[in-house]
């Protein structure tokens, strides 16, 4: 078990430094504005996956809150983006499709040079 964790932190350190090397390379205005497409990228992607399962398959894999205070009222868009938590395995693998998407779509938005 101990040997895995060795094995991954080299790794992990590698990712960390060569990120390192790609942010010191940026203007903050560069920063911000890669940053601000990674935002618009993972509403785009949440926003196409609730329009994709539809709401029949949102309410059934995953689970809203059931109480509401004033202060945690939503919009028509904030209820259509909210998932809610996990609740089938269907769910799951819907939540970790995102992550994985906005991670790569993320990725790709800082690492590429078409940017510049």
């Amino acid at each position: 078990m101990y040997e895995k964790a060795s094995l991954a932190r080299p790794f992990l350190y590698l990712l960390i430094e060569v990120c390192m090397e790609i942010l010191e390379q940026m203007s903050p205005a560069q920063f911000l504005y890669r940053l601000f497409l990674c935002m618009l990228a993972a509403m785009v992607v949440v926003g196409i996956t609730a329009e994709w399962i539809g709401e029949e398959r949102k309410a059934r894999w995953f689970k809203k809150r059931t109480r509401f205070s004033f202060f945690l009222r939503r919009g028509p868009l904030g209820e259509k983006f909210h998932f809610g938590y996990p609740r089938t395995l269907e769910g799951i693998g819907v939540f970790l499709a995102m992550c994985i998407v906005i991670g790569l779509a993320s990725v790709f938005i800082f690492t590429t040079p078409l940017l510049n």
